[in-house]
């Protein structure tokens, strides 16, 4: 008896949940992948976090696996993965509302992340 009002409330919050759980509003994704000029994730990280900073991006955030931000209504999260002693792999993907505004800031960002050289050793 106890099993069987525990599933059904269990079933009944899982129902209530996807019913009242909100879709994703943004209308595009755009993505670019680009190679990093180094071969150390955490020095792909850090530049970035300054190709964000850089740039102007608001809420800059770095995390384990991302840094992420925003920038004219679209929001951008780029990834890094390491190759072991070729360069770094990024992932920048944006999404927005509006196909063009994500494309443009993801390109800007990717540039600005390719462009960046490390002038100390190491990297």
């Amino acid at each position: 008896m106890f099993r069987t009002t525990a599933f059904r409330s269990l079933v009944t919050l899982a129902a209530l949940g996807l019913a009242t759980a909100t879709p994703a509003t943004a209308a595009a994704l755009y993505f670019v992948r680009l190679e990093v000029k180094t071969a150390s994730e955490a020095t792909c990280y850090r530049f970035a976090q300054d190709a964000a900073r850089q740039l102007g991006f608001a809420n800059v955030r770095r995390g384990p696996l991302e840094v992420a931000g925003q920038k004219g209504g679209v929001y951008l999260s780029t990834t890094c993965v390491g190759r072991g002693s070729a360069r770094v792999m990024a992932v920048v993907m944006a999404t927005s509302d509006s196909f063009p505004a994500a494309q443009q800031v993801a390109s800007e960002f990717a540039n600005r992340l390719g462009g960046i050289i490390c002038i100390d050793t190491p990297c």
